[in-house]
């Protein structure tokens, strides 16, 4: 086998495991809005608002916590966004339960 076969076999290999990532992260994401919609209606039922800013300020610090001397990540600011878009769709999540 040619340095080129190896490199198209593992590059190959490497899709193969970004794929089964991705199916992992989907799955993980699905029972991520599941929990937030149960969040939410016991939120509902005890009158609290569907935002809590300080909790948001926690999910942020520990990602970030998370993060630091990992060479093998993200960078931080995307993380970040990825947490932000997350709690984002939350709310959205919120506002369909309370129709």
């Amino acid at each position: 086998m040619t340095d080129e076969e190896r490199s198209r076999q593992q590059i190959a290999e490497l899709r193969a495991i970004i794929g089964h990532l991705d199916i992992v992260l989907r799955d993980i994401l699905s029972r991520r809005a599941w929990v937030v919609r149960e969040i939410q209606r016991e939120k509902r039922r005890l009158g609290l608002p569907v935002r809590d800013p300080s909790r948001e300020a926690e999910v942020f610090h520990s990602m970030s916590l998370g993060l630091r001397g990992d060479k093998f990540t993200y960078p931080e600011e995307v993380v970040r966004k990825v947490f932000a878009d997350l709690m984002a769709a939350s709310e959205d999540i919120a506002e369909e339960e309370g129709r």
